[in-house]
């Protein structure tokens, strides 16, 4: 997949700080991929990039616990997942793509640290 060719999808949690973030890639990412994509569920997004309808996904201040069914069905489909710890417990920085995008092609996914190399 080329990133002129992708879909991705992109998560917004509502608070001031990952509403920021999340612009700040949509902005980075809307002209340069085919489709932008927000459905509004973590698991659904990731279980999308493992059936091949979305070639990737990002959301700040995702709970662990909406993420790691679709983590583990990415995973064996073979995609890859990177995850950014936030200062709240339980909480990431995700990056889920196919595998067929190079990880720095489709996003900055910005990482903007406390001093604890958490976001």
């Amino acid at each position: 997949t080329q990133l002129a060719e992708a879909i991705v999808g992109i998560g917004f949690f509502k608070n001031e700080e990952t509403i920021r973030r999340s612009l700040k890639d949509f902005q980075h990412l809307v002209g340069r991929v085919r489709k932008m994509r927000l459905m509004g569920a973590a698991a659904l997004d990731a279980v999308y990039v493992a059936a091949g309808r979305f070639d990737a996904y990002i959301e700040y201040g995702i709970k662990l616990w909406d993420i790691c069914a679709g983590e583990l069905i990415l995973g064996c489909a073979g995609g890859k997942t990177q995850k950014i710890p936030a200062a709240e417990p339980h909480t990431f920085a995700i990056k889920m793509w196919n595998g067929n995008l190079p990880l720095t092609d489709f996003t900055p996914l910005e990482v903007a640290t406390t001093g604890t190399g958490r976001l």
